[in-house]
């Protein structure tokens, strides 16, 4: 962990403020010093999931037999407990225990919990994958640098548990679990402290996700649900020339619930029953170098002065991890097919297409533009396409997009070209803020009065809504006939002890791949003069209206 909390005991890190509740005794969390990073599970299937802790080395020693169990009891009384083992600890692994129990039930909600020298760890609760064609509900997350705030959306999150009502069955992290040590971005908040550090091998991201963990509020996430998650850049790996990339995939392999099989691969896919399966994305150990940026243009790089961005045979993905996601959309029989993205899909314009022919004259690429982040999809708008069009020729349906790493909220509906107003869309977009890492106006950049009228004007076929501003987890609930969306955000992540509350709430029927809001604020409309082709595939029948409809200059103006 880092130096300023090195050699604490885990009591003196306890916080001043109310900790998130326990989903095994519904008061609040109490952590284990034997204990330091709490419970995890993860990565489930219909009979197994990862069970995850980590042994205080002081009490490790040399390395030390750890008990587990798991089943339908949180008190394991006689008769409940469905599986159990002994795991012995090193300092090789960082005193990690990694356990894989199989033959559980599907769509079960589990009870499990670790024994080290006597002392139980925290009781954890996990769940199997579900069959059938129940409704499902998952929550994402992205983007918690520590030093940038604290973790309501996390203590909220944990809260949600308690009540079948709001219960969630899987939470998707969506990269930047961790980030590089030190201070970042000029944003300071009392009592979050990572001292500058080099962050580069093993033992550099070892200790920043001791650091995290300290944190009570993600200890009872965690605690509480299977997490399933992909890293990013800040997780340690920009692209494959990253000196920091062995180190940090180590690391991610050791100290999270992920299943370890087929080397460093991390793409892989979870079906909850009928209802929904999740592609999870890997878009940094396979990818092309990202085309040259223009760093002293605010509003990004030209298409027309940097064509490599839609240069055909440029990969993210990579070859086979391309062909296993068309596949994979393919054959699936999920009603939704949800895309993990660590980085967000939508065209992210701020120059039209007709900006840039005026100025570079006849015959600019399709969809020409000036596109502000050469990093995410807009660096690699042919394979994108080739997606695009997988979904639309393969007449795919229900495809839904879930993003990170952008640090905004943003919803989107694509069409097969986002220039064409006669062109047909084909899925949606839902991309998160961060749970804390700093959103542009707290680095001086325009805000939302200032934000949305821009993009809006620009990617009018396609964004429909921006917020820049907060932070915050996202929740889907996937039904058989409708997709339900919901933004969360604390009213603050400067000071503990701080309620959520929802900022926006979206839905998409089947069939159309079109989005309404049905709560909040600054939804940004197709403009009315342009026509409505619908849906492609499904119906051609526009959404119906919000229920709380939003004018366009309302929208416009937040």
């Amino acid at each position: 962990m880092g130096a300023a909390l090195a050699g604490r005991p885990l009591s003196a890190l306890a916080r001043l403020w109310p900790p998130a509740p326990s989903v095994a005794t519904g008061a609040e969390y109490v952590p284990v010093a034997d204990f330091p990073a709490g419970v995890l599970s993860g990565d489930p299937t219909t009979d197994g999931v990862v069970l995850w802790t980590r042994i205080d080395p002081a009490v490790a020693g040399a390395g030390i037999d750890v008990d587990w169990e798991i089943g339908t009891d949180v008190a394991f009384g006689a008769g409940t407990v469905l599986a159990s083992g002994t795991a012995t600890t090193t300092a090789a692994s960082d005193h990690t225990v990694h356990v894989e129990p199989t033959g559980l039930p599907a769509g079960a909600t589990l009870w499990y919990r670790f024994t080290v020298a006597g002392t139980d760890s925290p009781v954890g609760r996990t769940k199997t994958l579900p069959t059938g064609s129940d409704p499902v509900r998952i929550a994402s997350f992205s983007c918690q640098r520590f030093v940038h705030g604290y973790y309501a959306a996390h203590a909220d999150l944990a809260t949600r548990a308690l009540d079948a009502a709001t219960d969630v069955d899987l939470v998707v992290c969506l990269g930047d679990y961790v980030y590089e040590a030190g201070p970042a971005d000029d944003v300071t908040v009392a009592g979050r402290v990572d001292p500058d550090a080099p962050t580069v091998t093993l033992d550099d991201y070892r200790r920043q996700y001791h650091l995290y963990r300290t944190d009570l509020d993600l200890q009872a996430m965690h605690a509480a649900y299977p997490v399933v998650g992909i890293f990013d850049n800040h997780d340690g790996m920009s692209d494959p020339s990253d000196p920091a990339a062995p180190g940090a995939v180590a690391a991610f392999f050791e100290q999270m619930p992920v299943r370890r099989t087929d080397g460093d691969r991390q793409h892989r896919s979870f079906a909850l029953g009928d209802t929904l399966e999740l592609f999870l994305l890997d878009e940094r150990q396979h990818r092309d170098p990202e085309p040259p940026s223009e760093p002293d243009n605010i509003l990004g790089t030209s298409s027309v002065d940097e064509p490599s961005m839609v240069e055909p045979g440029r990969t993210m993905l990579g070859a086979d991890q391309k062909q296993w996601l068309l596949d994979g959309l393919a054959g699936s029989g999920a009603a939704w097919k949800i895309l993990g993205s660590q980085l967000v899909f939508w065209p992210f314009r701020s120059e039209s297409y007709a900006d840039v022919q005026a100025t570079a004259g006849d015959g600019p690429q399709r969809n020409a533009g000036r596109y502000l982040n050469m990093t995410q999809w807009d660096g690699y708008q042919a394979e994108r396409r080739e997606i695009v069009d997988h979904v639309h020729d393969g007449n795919i349906s229900d495809v839904v997009v879930i993003a990170g790493d952008s640090h905004f909220w943003s919803a989107a509906e694509l069409p097969v070209d986002w220039d064409d107003p006669t062109s047909p869309y084909v899925l949606t977009e839902f991309a998160g803020a961060s749970v804390t890492s700093a959103n542009g106006d707290e680095m001086g950049l325009p805000g939302n009065d200032v934000v949305r009228p821009l993009l809006a004007a620009v990617n009018p076929l396609h964004l429909r809504y921006i917020e820049v501003t907060t932070n915050g987890y996202a929740i889907l609930e996937a039904g058989s006939e409708r997709l339900t969306v919901t933004y969360v955000t604390p009213v603050s992540i400067t000071e503990p002890d701080q309620p959520s509350e929802v900022l926006a709430r979206f839905e998409v029927d089947r069939g159309t791949a079109r989005i309404r809001q049905v709560e909040g604020d600054g939804f940004m409309p197709r403009p009315a003069d342009l026509p409505d082709p619908g849906s492609d595939p499904g119906t051609d029948t526009p959404p119906a209206s919000p229920a709380d409809p939003i004018d366009a200059a309302a929208a416009f103006t937040g």
